[in-house]
């Protein structure tokens, strides 16, 4: 399975009235199929409606740059392709089993690069963090439905 990362054409976006979202990319399976959650994620990352966390609860508010929504949309594709390729289905994925034990050690390992060879550790927690962003589940196993892994 391949994702496709399309960027619009925005001045024809602008021209047809959707001047917030043209310079935002969307996402795509392999038979050119829209991803709705992720493509909607990719759009509140740009436009400020959900930001990440910090320290004191805050977002941000400083709007992304191109570059840094191009980062956002090649790691969700790295991570729907992941979960694609190893039977995983993406949305009832867990923490421990499926983003720990397999997404992040597979990076880290070297089994899902490119070249065959591990990861650098700054690749593996840029992936990763993303990936917790995207998918709430994902964040920690007590925020998983099931409330398993907490103790």
């Amino acid at each position: 399975m391949s994702i496709n990362i399309f960027w619009p054409d925005e001045e024809d976006l602008q021209s047809r009235g959707f001047e917030r979202v043209a310079h935002v990319p969307c996402l795509f399976d392999g038979e050119w199929k829209y991803l709705r959650e992720p493509s909607t994620y990719l759009i509140e990352r740009a436009l400020l409606d959900w930001t990440p966390g910090t320290k004191n609860n805050l977002g941000t508010n400083k709007m992304p740059t191109k570059q840094s929504l191009q980062t956002y949309a090649e790691s969700l594709s790295n991570f729907l392709e992941w979960a694609e390729l190893r039977g995983v289905e993406w949305r009832t994925a867990t923490y421990t089993d499926h983003l720990l034990g397999g997404y992040q050690k597979e990076m880290t390992q070297g089994s899902w690069s490119s070249s065959g060879r591990p990861l650098a550790p700054s690749t593996v927690d840029s992936h990763a963090i993303l990936t917790h962003r995207f998918h709430p589940i994902l964040t920690h196993p007590c925020s998983s439905p099931s409330g398993s892994g907490c103790g």
